[in-house]
């Protein structure tokens, strides 16, 4: 049986190399808990100010990823499939059985953190867990620096192809997850392991009640990555943008130095006699000095808008390198919408596009997972099992930028009525929400029309173009006109 040290060693020839260091450092300037870090490099570089316990860190590192995650930031839509092959209906007991188990383990808000963690270390282990407590499975990501694999020669991108794995799951002591492979039937089993330093490994086996063979029938575990692998088990790192982070709270670090020490004059007396000079200081006083003593005035030429300028040079150049329009940083221009943000987030739309292909294979994986881990303990936590055959579909939220309130109304009510549309697709862009809580919107909002009719059919004045809040410049709002909204008659759920 291998040991963890030998896979710790297996790993290692598998990963690039400097991986681990540069994961962690990734991590805690995303997780923006560097302070030590920081203060570490600005001494070996030389840089800020000398012996500072607070040092300046712009969290440039976390904005960018999360600029990047695009591909949850609205929530998707999720049904069961029928016997047909179909969508089943949102009303079905099974459907809304779904949609319940989805909101207990808060799915889209796990899908969301999942995206941001691939984007930063690229690629990530998710493994989901039975809660009792929340009766659904859970999902815990790990970061590639807490996985160590023996991956296979030909499907090294695929976790269930792996000869073994192990997950580290907890510190002081080391321990691990430790998930060996059946080379005859494929079946998993779980040990875990306490690998503490200097001491001799004692090692758990899990899962008794199935023979020490995972109960789901499955690995409990994937392997999300940021772009097709190609079968590589891991992708380098983005050694770029620590870097990039590092430059930029140097800078920043020098820039405070350069305030506080040649930000303001110094001032000198020239004199045959200088214990004849003041000592005191301040508004108000009055104090003879020598005959012959002279004021000297030096004002320094710190540059400080020179090093403010190098230093947003430096941010604009990642930011556009990552494919993030530049413009996010530009104060002295008009907010971009419509055509023109879509011209300046192409790369990042491409990029999204990329991942999407991506997020439906993910999920479904994802799904058989937690369907699997649903139906064993179903009894236990007294909900509906949905059987080994229950396939799923899912349908990613349209991610587009700001828009005009008014043409973008005029848009989905002209598609609404030329039956392109409904009113639920509608509903889920204008207030960023999955399928099922734009049918309960739509259908409260039936209600209170029966109950509360209003006056006039036609829609109300919606705020004109998005401007600038610096106000260096005014649209007229006649210079362009804006497209009519037809009157929109809702469809009854009857």
């Amino acid at each position: 049986m291998t040991t963890i040290s030998e896979l710790k060693r297996i790993d290692e020839n598998a990963k690039p190399a400097g991986a681990d260091k540069e994961w962690k450092l990734a991590h805690e300037f995303f997780d923006d808990r560097s302070r030590s870090t920081t203060m570490s490099i600005n001494e070996s570089l030389g840089v800020g100010i000398g012996d500072n316990p607070y040092p300046i860190e712009v969290a440039i590192f976390r904005r960018v990823i999360t600029r990047l995650s695009a591909v949850y930031r609205a929530p998707a839509s999720r049904w069961l499939l029928n016997d047909a092959g179909g969508r089943m209906d949102d009303a079905d007991p099974a459907q809304r059985a779904l949609t319940a188990l989805f909101r207990r383990a808060r799915y889209d808000v796990t899908w969301r953190k999942i995206d941001r963690l691939r984007t930063l270390f690229r690629q990530v282990v998710v493994r989901w867990y039975p809660s009792n407590g929340r009766k659904c499975p859970v999902a815990r990501v790990f970061a590639p620096y807490n996985i160590i694999r023996r991956p296979s020669s030909s499907e090294g991108d695929i976790l269930e192809s792996d000869h073994e794995f192990a997950l580290l799951i907890g510190l002081e002591p080391e321990t691990w997850e430790h998930w060996q492979r059946d080379p005859l039937s494929g079946a998993w089993a779980m040990s875990i392991v306490t690998a503490a330093e200097g001491m001799e490994e004692s090692r758990v086996e899990s899962f008794e009640e199935s023979g020490g063979v995972s109960p789901y029938g499955l690995l409990p575990a994937a392997l999300i990555y940021d772009e097709d692998p190609l079968g590589q088990a891991y992708l380098p790192p983005r050694a770029s943008r620590t870097a990039m982070q590092i430059a930029i709270n140097a800078k920043s670090n020098d820039l405070w130095s350069l305030i506080r020490g040649q930000a303001h004059d110094s001032i000198y007396w020239s004199t045959d006699d200088p214990e004849e000079l003041p000592t005191e200081t301040g508004t108000g006083i009055v104090a003879a000095v020598p005959k012959d003593a002279k004021l000297i005035q030096h004002s320094p030429s710190p540059a400080i808008k020179e090093s403010e300028a190098v230093l947003r040079t430096a941010i604009k150049l990642w930011l556009v390198s990552e494919g993030i329009p530049s413009a996010d940083l530009d104060d002295s221009k008009t907010i971009l919408t419509g055509a023109a943000l879509r011209v300046q987030e192409r790369e990042l739309r491409e990029k999204r596009e990329e991942q999407v292909d991506l997020a439906y294979t993910d999920e479904l994986v994802a799904w058989e997972i937690v369907r699997a881990i649903n139906d064993t303990h179903a009894a236990e936590w007294n909900v509906r099992a949905f059987g080994a055959s229950a396939g799923i579909e899912l349908e990613l939220a349209d991610v587009e930028g700001v828009t005009e309130p008014k043409i973008e109304q005029a848009f989905w009510h002209a598609e609404i009525a030329a039956g392109h549309a409904s009113a639920i697709d509608w509903i889920r862009r204008r207030d960023n929400v999955p399928r099922h809580e734009a049918i309960k919107v739509w259908a409260r909002t039936q209600v209170d029309l029966a109950n509360f009719p209003t006056l006039s059919t036609e829609p109300p004045e919606s705020p004109g173009r998005v401007g600038n809040p610096g106000g260096e410049r005014e649209v007229d709002p006649e210079s362009e006109p804006e497209p009519k909204s037809p009157p929109l008659v809702f469809p009854s759920l009857n």
